[in-house]
């Protein structure tokens, strides 16, 4: 989300030769919510939980756009 605010508050244009790079960058999102097991997290609030399965099912999401 950070990346993407980001890119939209300097007006970065995504281009065909950064989609390689996107790519890579969804398996840093995936490393990354395995790395801190983000899945596993237990006891949490009913919005930390929303957090928690919208983080999780980003990497699915963008693969499928």
């Amino acid at each position: 989300m950070i990346f993407a605010w980001g890119g939209e508050e300097t007006n970065v244009q995504v281009t065909s030769s950064d989609h390689k790079k996107s790519f890579l960058d969804l398996g840093m999102l995936e490393f990354l919510i395995e790395w801190w097991r983000l899945e596993k997290l237990e006891g949490l609030t009913g919005e930390s939980k929303r957090a928690q399965d919208f983080v999780c099912g980003l990497a699915p999401r963008i693969r499928k756009l």
